[in-house]
Order: structure tokens, then sequence, then C-alpha cells
């Protein structure tokens, strides 16, 4: 709780001592939607399938191609049925290298953070009876990204990102290995 709460406050007091970028933008923050593809290699399951995922990001400018911040979010699929799902949600900090030119802008960046998966197997379900596997652990990771931006108005972005989970970056093995390709709306100030 304790860290919760001096992040908390860094990120009231942050934007305050940020430099702005060339374009005098101080922050940036919105949600994203997308796919990805995914390989899960679990005790019960061992397949590649399409998933979801729904997730947010706030970054501060640090000079002219730097940028700090948080990102989160949930990749969820139901399987075989739809009794069985994975979901693994995770957040952290990011920090980011930033190429601008004219409206657009192209970076690429690294998050490190952690997060908790649930994975819930049914291998068959008669009347009040379920069998299956289910497992939950937390975890820490490293997750590479990079993004691509194109500035609509002073105010208003759309922003492509690709984030890649490697199962060998988890300390926990969440048997899950993919890329998460999203469309997100940010807006600047």
């Amino acid at each position: 709780m304790m860290r919760f709460s001096v992040l908390l406050c860094l990120l009231f007091i942050f934007p305050r001592v940020t430099a702005r970028d060339e374009k005098g933008i101080h922050y940036i923050g919105g949600m994203y939607y997308g796919k990805g593809f995914h390989h899960f290699a679990t005790p019960m399951i061992n397949k590649s399938i399409l998933t979801n995922y729904v997730g947010g990001r706030l970054a501060f400018s640090l000079g002219k191609n730097f940028r700090a911040g948080i990102m989160g979010g949930n990749i969820f699929k139901y399987y075989d049925s739809n009794t069985s799902h994975y979901k693994l949600g995770h957040g952290g900090i990011t920090g980011e290298y930033v190429l601008k030119r004219n409206r657009f802008a192209a970076g690429a960046g690294l998050m490190l953070g952690g997060g908790k998966y649930r994975n819930l197997y049914v291998s068959e379900l008669s009347g009040n009876t379920l069998n299956g596997y289910y497992r939950e652990a937390s975890f820490m990771f490293v997750v590479p990204f990079v993004t691509a931006s194109l500035s609509l108005t002073n105010k208003l972005s759309l922003s492509l990102m690709a984030e890649h989970f490697n199962d060998a970056l988890f300390t926990e093995k969440a048997g899950l290995s993919g890329t998460n390709i999203k469309f997100g709306i940010l807006f600047n100030r």
C-alpha cells in the first residue's frame, strides 16, 4: 500500500516538473483496444489462439525524445467452450524513446511491471459436476513495445502499439507468449 501511495503522489507532482517536447506536449493518455495472437502452454492446454486486449496508458514527456509513464491492461480469451478461459491483468512503468516528425511520432520502449493470471480449463461439465484445471499466480515481467501515433489536433492523437509478451521474461511462468496489436485514442496536453 505504501508503494501505491508514493506512486500516486509522484503522478500528481510529475507533470509540474517535466519538460515539454517541441510541440509543447506535457503528457499523453488514453485507452487501447486490440487483438493478440498468443501461444498458451499450460499443463492442460497447448494451443495458439486469438485473444482480446483492453488497456490504457499515461506518459509524460521528459525532454525532446523521451517519455516515462504507466501502462496496463487485460488479455482475455474464452476457449474450447464458454466455460474455459484465460485472463491476464498487468500493469507497470514505462520508458520510451520517441522520434517525431510533423504530426507523426514513432517510439520504442520497455514496460517493467507485474500482474496476475487466471486459467480455468473445463474438461467436462455435466449437471452439477465440473472436472477441470484452475491455476492462478502473480508475476513480474519486462515487455518491449513499439508505438506509432498521428496527431489529429493539438489535443487528440490516434495510436497503434505492438507489445510482445515472452514467457521467458516473466518471473512466474504464465504459459503465455505472443504479441498484442492495439489501437488507441490518446489525449494530449
